[in-house]
């Protein structure tokens, strides 16, 4: 996950102009970060609410890929209902895996 992050974050910096270029790469830190965090509830919830948050969370980073590499890289077909409709579903899914989680926690596990 980091290495893919990595390699779209460094080929869309590297095509970005430069007064843009410190917080594009911020804002793809900031969502590796947030996908490495979903990795991480692994052990400390249920491994349902785990996989809907990872999911959703993948869905989420697919979404700013291809948004950046349609703004930054080259036009890409049908870009704008790809964007979205793995940006509604990683969203739905993320909320839908935390409410699972205090479900869970309400139950005692």
């Amino acid at each position: 996950m980091i290495a893919c992050g990595g390699l779209v974050g460094t080929t869309v910096v590297s095509r970005t102009p430069p007064s843009l270029t410190v917080p594009v790469a911020l804002y793809a830190t900031a969502i590796s970060a947030m996908g490495v965090a979903a990795a991480l509830r692994l052990r400390g919830t249920s491994a349902a609410s785990f996989a809907t948050v990872f999911l959703g969370a993948e869905l989420f980073i697919v979404s700013d890929a291809l948004l950046a590499a349609n703004r930054f890289v080259a036009p890409l077909p049908a870009a704008r209902g790809a964007v979205m409709s793995t940006y509604c579903l990683g969203q739905f899914l993320i909320v839908a895996g935390c409410l699972r989680h205090l479900r869970d926690a309400g139950r005692g596990g």
